[in-house]
């Protein structure tokens, strides 16, 4: 029996290599926006196959470290082009290429996700985890954090003196941080929503008449919010 298994064992790691090594190339295909060589069945199908064969971990782990590679060695490096140029839109880009990819390995990833729901541990979905990812690894980087504060803050300074912003995308960053909480408004109120509330504390201190103080700033930062995207205010 020892024989057999030990027979056995280099096979069982052959088939895992080299199906992961399919899958690690699709992966990397989604997440730069090109087609991929097997159709989605054929990938579904590889990612099942190596959950019967015992690899989960291994396939999750794996998983984890590519989604990582391109979040570090690509989508950063994107972001990070763009600070001193268009920075809001930048982010707003590489959001919404990879929150589409992730959808997509989800999908192909279905059957994980399975497994981690019939548990009872806290590893995180598929998609889930690429959001945790994109976070730390993007979002939470360096100047990046502190770069979305001052843009956004700024804006709202220019829409309240009269000028035109852009606030598709103001909004549409401002659902990613929503979305990047994983339920929760977490990562929205840390990184945003409490400068914001302070700021606008002490600007309707300076600009607002004492009369009715509180129903005039409450009233007018409302707007403000309404209009800028901020509707959770």
């Amino acid at each position: 029996m020892s024989l057999f298994l030990s027979r056995q064992a280099p096979v069982e790691m052959q088939y895992a290599t080299n199906t992961w090594n399919l899958l690690r190339a699709a992966v990397e295909d989604i997440l730069q926006k090109k087609s991929t060589t097997l159709s989605f069945e054929e990938l579904y199908q590889h990612a099942y196959g190596m959950h019967l064969h015992k690899q989960g971990d291994l396939l999750q782990q794996n998983l984890q470290n590519v989604i990582m590679d391109h979040l570090s060695s690509r989508v950063r490096n994107d972001l990070l082009k763009a600070v001193e140029t268009n920075f809001l839109q930048g982010l707003k880009q590489v959001w919404e290429d990879f929150s589409a990819g992730m959808l997509i390995i989800r999908d192909v990833f279905m059957y994980m996700d399975r497994k981690v729901e019939s548990q009872t541990n806290d590893q995180p979905s598929v998609y889930t985890m690429g959001l945790i990812l994109f976070r730390d690894t993007v979002l939470h980087y360096g100047q990046v954090r502190d770069k979305l504060q001052r843009t956004l803050l700024e804006l709202i300074s220019q829409e309240r003196n009269g000028a035109v912003v852009d606030q598709p995308t103001i909004r549409s960053v401002c659902t990613m941080l929503m979305e990047l909480g994983g339920g929760t408004r977490l990562v929205y109120e840390e990184d945003f929503e409490q400068l914001y509330l302070t700021e606008s504390a002490a600007f309707f201190r300076v600009r607002t008449p004492r009369r009715r103080p509180c129903i005039i700033m409450h009233t007018h930062a409302g707007r403000i919010a309404y209009n800028m995207g901020f509707k959770s205010l």
